[in-house]
């Protein structure tokens, strides 16, 4: 089981009790899961393509382009050239 739930109906109700009490949320657990997804990815942008680390950097962010390129399909030819870009937010004026 992980933070998104996956395989959450394959432990019992007592196992996922135990993770709880082993690790209680804080109060601004969301905020706090949200600043750490940012926290591991902001370094590896790239890495964020159709996923929903993308919308944490883009959330936390405010310069944050979600793009891809030919690279990322593993066409050397195209590296650093973007052939979609998702999402753009300009600075504020």
């Amino acid at each position: 089981m992980d933070v998104l739930g996956l395989a959450y109906s394959e432990y019992s109700d007592v196992e996922r009790e135990a993770v709880v009490h082993a690790h209680p949320r804080s109060a601004r657990f969301k905020e706090d899961i949200i600043q750490a997804f940012y926290d591991g990815n902001k370094h590896k942008p790239e890495t964020t393509f159709g996923n929903v680390n993308a919308d944490v950097l883009a959330d936390k962010d405010p310069h944050f382009t979600a793009s891809i390129s030919a690279a990322s399909f593993g066409d050397p030819r195209g590296a650093g050239k973007p052939l979609l870009v998702l999402q753009s937010k300009l600075p504020n004026r």
